[in-house]
């Protein structure tokens, strides 16, 4: 059994999963032990740990999160205003309008085309609100591209 003192190094990564994790762009996760940082039991422990991963489909998938925050944050930058009667008043909307309303949103629920944003304890601290979240004004989400990053996670 090794000892947990002794320094790892590069052979201490077996060559397959090295090919595998390099060729996947992925060879970074071994700078530490290559560097002599760790200890052994460390290196094996890291070896085991990464056995279990598909280091392309990792790779994958990191790339496609930044994509999409970044096409996020262009698209972000195209808001403009809405045109003017589009926004209305609940308090002074016709009963049967709500309603349309309602159906219209729960189809879009239905159909996969809407989304939702819950917000657990900490959130409303983090952009500089102290109230209840429920107090919230939607004027304020404008301030705050957190928001943005919140309900594309």
């Amino acid at each position: 059994m090794e000892s947990t003192n002794l320094t790892a190094n590069a052979g201490s990564i077996p060559a397959s999963l090295r090919k595998t994790y390099e060729e996947a762009g992925q060879g970074h996760v071994f700078r530490f032990v290559d560097a002599g940082k760790v200890t052994a039991q460390d290196a094996n422990e890291l070896v085991e740990n990464l056995q279990h991963y598909d280091p392309h489909q990792v790779a994958a998938l990191f790339n496609r999160s930044t994509k999409a925050n970044s096409v996020a944050d262009a698209a972000a930058d195209e808001v403009t205003p809405l045109e003017e009667g589009v926004v209305h008043q609940l308090s002074e909307t016709a009963p049967e309008l709500k309603e349309k309303w309602l159906d219209l949103g729960l189809e879009a629920v239905s159909k996969g085309m809407a989304g939702a944003l819950v917000l657990s304890g900490g959130q409303g601290t983090r952009l500089g609100f102290a109230g209840p979240k429920g107090i919230f004004s939607r004027c304020e989400f404008a301030k705050y591209r957190r928001w943005h990053r919140l309900a594309s996670t």
